[in-house]
Formats: C-alpha cells, structure tokens, sequence
C-alpha cells in the first residue's frame, strides 16, 4: 500500500468511527450551531441530497469538504 492509499484508508476510518454520515433532513435534530458548512460557509437545506457528515462535537460538514480538509490537516475541524 502507498502513501497515498495508507492516507486515505486512515481518512475512511477516522470518517466511518467518528462522524454519522447522511443527508441533513436525517441529521439536523442532532446538530449544534448553524446550518452551514464551517469549510465552505453554505447553508443546508432539508431538499439537499447532499451527503453530510456529523461530528462528534455535533456540527454538520458536507462530505466532499470534510474530506478535503481531513486531507490536508488530518485533524477534525473545530468552530471558533
């Protein structure tokens, strides 16, 4: 396995152990905070088939952002 896979198999893990995956209709009830992305500032809306993740701290990420971000920091993003 490279680099590049080891990285992206460490990502999954963090993803599928730490954080609730789904749409934001199915996740809002257990959120804190707004409903925007904190990586692209985007609102969430109940018709979006966007897939979210929900972390531990109970903030909502849009998938594609939150991976973007474990790719580049490896740390889970914290709201100031």
């Amino acid at each position: 396995m490279g680099e590049e896979e080891a990285k992206a198999h460490l990502i999954q893990i963090v993803i599928d152990k730490e954080m609730k995956t789904g749409k934001y209709k199915d996740l809002c009830n257990e959120m804190k905070g707004d409903s925007l992305c904190s990586i692209c500032l985007e609102n969430f809306t109940t018709e979006s088939p966007t897939i979210l993740h929900l972390t531990p701290c109970e903030h909502l990420f849009h998938a594609g952002c939150m991976l973007t971000w474990l790719q580049t920091s490896m740390t889970l993003v914290t709201r100031v």
